[in-house]
């Protein structure tokens, strides 16, 4: 009797380890779920960030990816000159 008592202690506990590595496995799962959803969304960003700084063809750009594509050319021009003074925003649409 006590030799059965004994393997089920040792049943019980195998039970909450792969309970353990089942909930893990569960969040690793839901894990890879979001990086693969945001690596496809950086490369739909990365799509949208180069049509920005080099358009492929005359594209009218809304007012929000106007002032995104003059943050990357400011953002550019700091890095190149090494300095980190605010450029003054333009006073219309076509400086873009």
């Amino acid at each position: 009797m006590k030799e059965l008592e004994k393997r089920l202690d040792v049943l019980e506990k195998t039970e909450q380890k792969l309970s353990v590595v089942e909930d893990f496995n569960n969040r690793l799962q839901g894990f890879d779920a979001g990086v693969t959803e945001l690596e496809d969304y950086l490369v739909d960003a990365r799509h949208h960030i180069d049509d920005l700084i080099k358009p492929s063809t005359e594209v009218s750009f809304s007012p929000e990816d106007r002032v995104t594509r003059w943050k990357i050319v400011r953002n550019i021009h700091a890095q190149f000159h090494n300095v980190s003074f605010p450029l003054p925003l333009p006073s219309s649409s076509t400086e873009l």
